[in-house]
């Protein structure tokens, strides 16, 4: 009896522990070990701090400061951001060598509230003695270029301000044209390795596309002095899609836009096209712009764009 009554213990307890969650794991819970390494890692060319966990290489957050980039705590937020701006490196801190072998534990690394951005995009990050550490080789998704050399034991990260992603490219432009002129407003433009094609009104405006390294922006420009006019047709399909204006008198959430924007027009980059794209607008003397914004793309340099398509098509 002692022993059936033993038994159905032992299974009652083995379907609490299956059915019970495992508790979630709070800011301060140890995450894990982290460990010495011989791998010298280096940002923009110089060495920064590094350490290793599971194999992957994490560099100090806060030391990116001295490597071209603004690093801002906001404790209210518990946020940390990280955005590149000259990718220079300016006075870096000494990077001291552990005396121990390599793989040999550091120390515990930990869970932590702090939301982590670079250039704009959460990041992973670990607190490691109160110190912020980030994935290295998850960088290339922000447009970084890392490389790994085995026979030296380097892990070299360049910034894509250096490495080519930041750009300006002119697309069009614009011929004269006399208000009143025929015009429909749609357009489109096309870049390949072969030429510019253009049809509609593409010839009412000047066109140009940059790169800041985390997105691509595309500029219409209108010049009044110069003898660009756009009908007003162009107009009337452009401004329905505008999330902010220069004069205040537009300003609504660009995310209640996407769909819309999407049903007329398309922006693609060697072949991916953008889902999530921003209409803004501006205004100077004697000129009037749209500001295209485009995300979710894939990040390129100059060197590697095939084909640039923008398309606007009637409501």
């Amino acid at each position: 009896m002692k022993t059936r009554i033993t038994i159905l213990l032992m299974t009652a307890l083995l379907l609490v522990s299956f059915v019970l969650p495992i508790s979630a794991a709070r800011p301060g819970d140890i995450a894990g070990k982290y460990y010495s390494t011989d791998i010298v890692t280096t940002l923009n060319g110089a060495q920064i701090d590094a350490i290793n966990i599971g194999g992957q290489t994490l560099i100090s957050a806060e030391d990116m400061r001295y490597f071209g980039h603004s690093v801002n705590w906001d404790a209210k937020e518990r946020t940390l951001r990280i955005t590149e701006t000259t990718a220079q490196v300016k006075n870096p801190p000494a990077v001291s060598r552990s005396s121990k072998p390599s793989g040999s534990v550091m120390g515990n690394y930990y869970v932590t509230d702090i939301v982590t951005y670079l250039d704009g995009t959460p990041i992973t990050a670990y607190n490691i003695g109160g110190r912020t550490y980030i994935h290295a080789e998850a960088m290339r998704e922000w447009g970084y270029i890392v490389n790994w050399f085995g026979n030296t034991r380097r892990l070299e990260i360049t910034s894509p301000k250096p490495a080519g992603y930041v750009y300006h490219i002119p697309l069009t432009q614009g011929t004269e044209k006399q208000e009143g002129d025929a015009a429909v407003g749609a357009f489109s433009v096309t870049l390949t390795q072969g030429g510019i094609e253009t049809t509609g009104d593409a010839d009412y405006f000047d066109l140009s596309i940059q790169s800041d390294g985390g997105g691509y922006t595309f500029i219409m420009a209108f010049y009044q002095y110069s003898g660009l006019f756009c009908s007003d047709a162009l107009f009337r399909l452009l401004d329905p899609l505008v999330s902010q204006s220069y004069d205040g008198s537009v300003s609504c959430d660009p995310a209640s836009l996407y769909d819309k924007i999407g049903e007329v027009l398309t922006v693609t980059v060697n072949g991916y096209r953008a889902e999530e794209v921003i209409i803004s607008t501006g205004a100077g003397n004697g000129h009037r712009d749209y500001y295209i914004e485009v995300k979710g793309l894939p990040h390129l340099t100059e060197a590697q764009l095939k084909e640039i398509t923008i398309t606007l098509t009637e409501h």
